[in-house]
């Protein structure tokens, strides 16, 4: 019988949200992120985006990140909603490999009203082999990039 790490018997949630509020107006927050130029709002957590295939707005295009630490990130943009500023994305391919078979986000804008900020909610998807380890890492990593975006508006 194989055995089987102590934390992958940890339950959790294959889903982990982060969220921030931005003080800018939508229209410059969406400005920022619509077309994943995440090395320019966010310096320290990204070194470098380049579309591999397709433009800016385009679902189907297929983006590489090049992280500060030096993993790369393949993915694949499946929805772009100028309406309801919404980006979402699957990863493609990781290097080093990630430790999951499925991960799926989406980032989703919106307007805070009574200051013209905006609220910004990021939503990641693991597949059910996500351990807790993963999931943890994903919430930190958001924290971070969220405090670079602030730092850099």
């Amino acid at each position: 019988m194989a055995e089987v790490k102590e934390a992958s018997k940890i339950p959790s949630s294959c889903s982990q949200t982060e969220s921030t509020v931005l003080e800018a107006p939508l229209l410059k927050s969406w400005s920022l992120f619509r077309g994943f130029a995440f090395e320019k709002i966010a310096p320290g957590q990204v070194t470098a985006t380049e579309y591999e295939s397709g433009a800016e707005g385009a679902v189907g295009s297929v983006i590489k990140m090049t992280y500060k630490d030096g993993s790369i990130w393949k993915i694949r943009v499946t929805e772009f909603s100028e309406r309801n500023h919404t980006l979402a994305y699957e990863l493609l391919t990781a290097e080093p490999a990630h430790a999951s078979t499925s991960v799926q986000g989406e980032i989703k804008l919106l307007a805070v009203t009574t200051d013209d900020h905006t609220f910004v909610s990021w939503t990641t998807e693991f597949s059910n082999d996500a351990d807790l380890t993963v999931i943890s890492d994903q919430k930190y990593k958001k924290q971070e990039f969220f405090k670079d975006v602030k730092s850099n508006l």
